[in-house]
């Protein structure tokens, strides 16, 4: 099944793909939201000092934060070889 957008066919897989790539794209964001609610809870809810609050919220803040970074570029090196081989592909049956 194929149906047009901006004058190209786009195939109904492509368009499932879509929607699994922003599930994705959910699940990874109500991660990162679960994340600094339990650091936020845990901050709110614990008998400690100004000062070892602060230094643990900074401690595991930067933790995530260097976390997330660092999945990031895992991801964009996993992502860009695909998307060669995707779009080579694409180019060889256009050409035959």
């Amino acid at each position: 099944m194929t149906t047009e957008v901006s004058g190209e066919p786009v195939l109904s897989s492509q368009t499932n793909e879509s929607k699994s790539d922003l599930v994705y794209l959910v699940i990874v964001l109500a991660a990162i939201a679960g994340s600094l609610f339990t650091v936020f809870t845990f901050l709110a809810t614990t008998q400690v000092g100004e000062t070892l609050a602060l230094v643990l919220f900074l401690a595991v803040g930067g933790l995530l934060v260097m976390g997330y970074m660092v999945g990031l570029m895992i991801l964009g090196l996993v992502i860009v070889p695909l998307a060669r081989h995707v779009s080579g592909s694409r180019d060889q049956r256009s050409v035959t």
